[in-house]
């Protein structure tokens, strides 16, 4: 197996966790597991802005090094809109108040906003890797 396949499947496998991460965050949101919701909303971007970065060779570990390398190569570079950029900030803050603020309670509309802000980025995702024949 040759590197640029051996690429195409980590693509697949952190788009494959985004849509499982959506589908967690889902089920947290109906039974009203709302912070839980929150933070699998954020590891359902997470795992497509890793996959968005690993197509252009590049990765990060960090949540925040994720986020700012994310922005110089898809939101400074003019390949996504800078909605985008917000989306990602959004959700990373929420994510941290979901896990950290144990004394602000996170609602239903919060963890429903989130999720469907986490669907349009990874929808965008699988889009822009498919217009890229980065996915198989």
């Amino acid at each position: 197996m040759d590197d640029s396949e051996i690429k195409r499947r980590e693509i697949k496998a952190y788009m494959q966790q985004a849509q499982h991460m959506l589908i967690v965050s889902r089920d947290n949101l109906q039974n009203g597991h709302y912070g839980t919701s929150v933070n699998r909303s954020y590891y359902a971007l997470f795992y497509a802005a890793s996959a968005l970065l690993l197509s252009v060779g590049e990765s990060r570990k960090s949540h925040y090094g994720l986020m700012n390398a994310f922005r110089q190569q898809f939101i400074k570079t003019g390949k996504w809109p800078v909605e985008f950029s917000d989306l990602y900030g959004d959700l990373i803050e929420d994510r941290e108040i979901s896990d950290y603020a144990v004394f602000v309670p996170i609602s239903q509309e919060d963890a429903q906003t989130n999720l469907e802000k986490a669907r349009r980025f990874v929808t965008q995702a699988e889009k822009w890797l498919r217009d890229g024949e980065e996915m198989p």
